[in-house]
């Protein structure tokens, strides 16, 4: 007997840290400054390390992965010690052709191995599965901004988060 595989969807996560070369590290204090200001102001402004962080993940991704992103929209989260965030859905499910493609959150400024995203996915016909992913600073997870997603808090800390979401080309 003979037989093929062909695969006709996957959901792709990446995780991992950023890595920067010596000499051009991110400054997370000024990250998280610019995440709480944005919260005051209602707008995330432009800083040297967002950008820096920007644009590593865009080449690392088209180098490692051969995917082609342009930053879309970008915004900050702040979590009160033992809170959990709403569910969040990235892509606009009634303008998919607009929507960005993938969501990105990095740690800012997070208590050792205290903050957890659960992202919520469907398995052909199982749904609901759950799977759960630690953030660490200047940790990343990047998935599909159609898959719903929480955050937990589970330290007696702030944690600042940023949000990146990217529209492939």
């Amino acid at each position: 007997m003979s037989m093929q595989k062909k695969v006709l969807s996957e959901k792709a996560l990446y995780t991992g840290n950023i890595e920067m070369p010596q000499g051009f590290e991110i400054d997370r204090e000024q990250l998280k400054s610019d995440i709480l200001e944005s919260k005051l102001s209602g707008d995330l402004k432009f800083s040297k390390s967002w950008d820096m962080l920007k644009n590593y993940v865009i080449e690392n991704v088209r180098l490692k992965h051969n995917i082609s992103l342009v930053n879309k929209e970008t915004y900050g989260i702040i979590l009160k010690p033992e809170e959990k965030s709403d569910s969040f859905i990235n892509a606009n499910l009634m303008d998919l052709k607009n929507s960005c493609d993938f969501v990105m959150i990095y740690g800012v400024s997070i208590f050792k191995n205290s903050c957890k995203t659960i992202i919520s996915y469907d398995n052909n016909r199982i749904k609901n599965n759950c799977h759960g992913i630690s953030l660490n600073n200047n940790s990343f997870i990047m998935f599909p901004s159609t898959e719903m997603y929480r955050i937990m808090n589970d330290s007696s800390n702030y944690s600042y988060l940023l949000v990146i979401n990217y529209q492939s080309l």
